[in-house]
C-alpha cells in the first residue's frame, strides 16, 4: 500500500495536485492495463482524482479494468 508517512495511514507518498495533501478516498486501486507503463500511470491518477473525474477519464479507456479498495475497506471493481 505504497510508502506511509504516518502511522495511521493518514499521509502517503501519493499527494493531491490541488492541496498536496494524501487523498483519503481510497486505501488501493489496481489497474489493468495493455502496458505497465498505462497501469501505473493510471493507479495514481484514479487515486489522486475524485471520482467523476476519474469515471470520465476511463469512459475513453474500454480496454482497462481498475479494482479500488475504499476508504471503509470496500473492494470495488471498476469506478
Amino acid at each position: 500500500y505504497g510508502t506511509r508517512f504516518s502511522r495511521d495511514g493518514r499521509f502517503n507518498h501519493l499527494l493531491s495536485p490541488l492541496g498536496g495533501e494524501s487523498p483519503s478516498t481510497f486505501r488501493s486501486v489496481t489497474v489493468t492495463a495493455p502496458t505497465a507503463t498505462l497501469a501505473d500511470a493510471l493507479s495514481t491518477a484514479v487515486y489522486v482524482a475524485s471520482p467523476e473525474t476519474s469515471r470520465a477519464m476511463l469512459a475513453a479507456l474500454p480496454e482497462v479494468e481498475i479494482v479500488t479498495v475504499d476508504a471503509g475497506g470496500r473492494l470495488r471493481k471498476a469506478i
